[in-house]
């Protein structure tokens, strides 16, 4: 079939093709190549027409593989590299069930994602863990309790005597104290959420109930409205979503079999007295360090409602100029 390149059906795609070559043209180097063969190519097409349209295609083709076989790859993919770093740590941290999500320390996130490079080091992540908490870390957790808003005066005694009592040594007192405590805080963010209009509609509850796998009828109780706390969230949802399912499955655990957490602080269980190994660094440092993440949610939803207030603050203000200009 003889092609007819003065016809409209052909001047539009000639348009087409020199949008495609000023767009891509704009890409820096090296796609500038790219750019510069389709233009290239656009030009060759206007001035040879027919006779050396298929031929000029082929080149088309030829150089388009040319340089995108040229390209270097190499920094996209350490970019995609290092993004996906995070999503690995996360992932490694739940399945060695070390409540260290919130902890954003990139020295102590390499260390552990080299210990289990090849295989899962617990013991040496453990280690990694224990001299990352150091004194300094305590002091700083101390002052960061201390300071929440959220938190009911009382409370922040029986925290900061917790803290030195796993100073100390004493783990029994430090893990049981803790332990203690979790529903409390639960019900201090629940409070500052709900007194700032905060709260999930009932389409909203149904999503957090299948999400977190809780039966609907109990998404209003104590462990449901702590998952609820986390829907409310506007940042890091990863993070927060791992969260909930450590405290959900771990520290809030209710089966009758957890002798495959047995080395976790188990809320429910020290409790009713079931659970009797907890007199260990490691089980007083993951109560210290659920505790410390339940203290970074009531900061997180503060944080939502200080800024919701700000916006409305801002558009009362707006509206009262704007009235103002209305009666001038």
């Amino acid at each position: 079939m003889k092609l007819d390149f003065n016809n409209e059906a052909f001047e539009h795609h000639e348009d087409l093709l020199r949008k495609i070559g000023e767009a891509v043209s704009k890409i820096q180097a090296p796609l500038q190549k790219l750019g510069e063969t389709v233009q290239i190519a656009n030009q060759a097409i206007v001035a040879t027409a027919q006779s050396q349209a298929v031929q000029n295609a082929l080149r088309l083709g030829q150089e388009v593989a040319k340089t995108m076989a040229a390209f270097d790859f190499t920094p996209m993919l350490k970019k995609f590299s290092e993004a996906i770093i995070p999503l690995k740590y996360i992932y490694l941290l739940e399945r060695l069930r070390w409540p260290l999500f919130l902890i954003n320390d990139a020295e102590l996130r390499t260390q552990i994602l080299s210990a289990c490079a090849v295989n899962e080091d617990t013991n040496t992540v453990r280690e990694l863990v224990f001299e990352y908490c150091d004194d300094d870390f305590f002091d700083a957790l101390a002052v960061d309790w201390y300071d929440c808003p959220a938190l009911k005066s009382d409370r922040k005694p029986i925290l900061s005597e917790a803290l030195q009592m796993h100073r100390k040594g004493f783990y029994y007192a430090s893990v049981s104290t803790l332990m203690c405590q979790v529903y409390g805080i639960a019900a201090d963010i629940d409070e500052l959420a709900r007194s700032n209009d905060l709260i999930l509609d009932q389409e909203e509850k149904e999503f957090a109930a299948e999400h977190f796998e809780i039966d609907i009828k109990y998404i209003n109780n104590e462990k449901g409205r702590l998952l609820q706390s986390l829907m409310l969230t506007e940042s890091g949802l990863l993070l927060w979503d791992a969260m909930g399912d450590y405290i959900k499955n771990v520290t809030l655990y209710s089966g009758k079999d957890y002798s495959h957490i047995d080395n976790q602080p188990l809320r429910n269980k020290i409790g009713h007295g079931d659970q009797l190994n907890f007199g260990t660094k490691e089980h007083s440092l993951k109560a210290i360090l659920t505790i410390d993440m339940m203290v970074q949610l009531a900061y997180e939803i503060n944080r939502i409602v200080d800024l919701r207030k700000s916006n409305d603050d801002g558009e009362e203000a707006q509206g009262q100029v704007s009235e103002q200009n209305a009666d001038n």
